[in-house]
């Protein structure tokens, strides 16, 4: 029963993600910006390295979730990792379609299941000791205790200039 449960909530959470997500990207050396929802993403998966001739090389580095947390600690300027909604935006049919998207993001890799979850911030409330993951590939949620190591991305809150916000 609490399977059909956390299904069901995962399922209405990921119906509402999609009014969430607009793709409109402007790139500033090894960033993305995400114009839309006043985002920067850093372009590469953590421990790889941004190229301008060849985007991003090198592998990830998985980590457990609290160091990872600390990896952003210590990027400061306000990087961190993202909520579930926010790494969800990247799996958008608007994003997946635009040429500049495609450019900068590293493709994710297979973790050898046919999966490849990234780490979100966001803690499952009705199972406190999980977060929720963001498979990459498949394009679902799922959670994790955070004992486990995953790749991760870093984001940033950003005014957008010409923001009607702003």
């Amino acid at each position: 029963m609490k399977t059909m449960k956390i299904f069901i909530y995962l399922s209405l959470t990921m119906s509402s993600l999609s009014t969430y997500a607009q793709c409109d990207f402007i790139t500033e050396n090894s960033t993305v910006i995400d114009i839309k929802n006043n985002l920067e993403w850093q372009a590469c998966t953590f421990g790889m390295q941004w190229n301008k001739e060849n985007g991003c090389t090198g592998e990830p580095t998985p980590l457990t979730l609290s160091k990872a947390i600390g990896e952003a600690t210590k990027q400061g300027n306000g990087w961190r990792l993202p909520g579930i909604e926010e790494l969800s935006l990247l799996s958008s049919n608007s994003c997946l379609k635009n040429d500049l998207f495609k450019s900068y993001f590293d493709i994710p890799q297979d973790n050898g299941e046919g999966a490849s979850p990234y780490w979100s911030s966001t803690q499952i409330q009705s199972i406190p000791y999980l977060y929720y993951t963001f498979d990459m590939i498949n394009h679902y949620i799922d959670g994790h205790t955070i004992e486990m190591t995953y790749p991760f991305r870093f984001v940033r809150d950003v005014m957008v200039h010409g923001d009607a916000s702003s």
